[in-house]
């Protein structure tokens, strides 16, 4: 059964440097040897990663950061999720570049995502016996319409698969399925803001037919939310 914890903070600033503060807690309980992290896109996390980047005896070559989900889109794009996390993070840090585990743009969607899939498969010496990656850490958004990573519809992703192709409002994305989401020892959502209250209470009660509702792994969850996202919840 997972263990889940509801966090409520007063405001984005402190939300931000909590989740900074978990983030560096969780990565050194798990940096022997190497921690494997993936974090999300999104404007709510920035003022998060750059507090992350900020954080003292943090060892970054020991740490792999891999991309929860990404645009089918170049990665200088103002719109990619590595280019946001690469502005507030990545730049910021002492951090090996083989160890920036980003999806790559292709010519074919497809070739990205298989080549990101790999890349997977490579880091935790997948095969038949052992399939399934475990992340030490996942960062996960929720958006006002209830979705996570870039799972929108849950008729249209794959779950057999580690990764897959969907389609958001203006891109085709390319996603960690649940398959890989639901086997992580730590899951971090992170929302604020007035907008996202309603589908909170939601995804707290386990309406199962939004996306960020379906997320449930054998560890911990940590739901990270300010006042105003946290309005309708009770015993926070």
């Amino acid at each position: 059964m997972n263990k889940k914890k509801i966090i409520g903070k007063s405001d984005h600033e402190e939300t931000s440097t909590y989740g900074a503060f978990l983030i560096g807690k969780i990565i050194k309980q798990n940096q022997h040897p190497t921690a494997n992290i993936a974090l999300s896109g999104g404007n709510t996390p920035k003022l998060m990663f750059e507090k992350l980047s900020k954080l003292e005896k943090l060892n970054w070559e020991n740490v792999n950061i891999f991309l929860v989900d990404e645009r089918y889109i170049n990665l200088d794009n103002k719109n990619s999720n590595f280019n946001m996390i690469k502005n507030h993070l990545i730049n910021n840090i002492d951090i090996p570049l083989e160890n920036i585990k980003n999806v790559n743009y292709s010519n074919n969607i497809n070739e990205s995502a298989r080549e990101y899939r790999d890349r997977i498969i490579k880091q935790f010496s997948l095969s038949k016996e052992n399939p399934n990656p475990v992340f030490d850490l996942i960062h996960l958004g929720i958006g006002e319409d209830g979705h996570t990573a870039s799972i929108f519809d849950l008729k249209k992703i794959n779950n057999n698969k580690l990764i897959d192709i969907t389609r958001g409002e203006k891109y085709k994305r390319i996603t960690f399925t649940y398959k890989i989401l639901n086997n992580a020892k730590n899951i971090l959502f992170l929302a604020t803001g007035d907008k996202k209250k309603k589908i909170i209470k939601k995804i707290l009660e386990k309406d199962k037919k939004y996306a960020a509702a379906n997320v449930e792994n054998d560890g911990y969850i940590y739901y990270l939310f300010d006042k105003s996202a946290a309005a309708l919840v009770k015993n926070k």
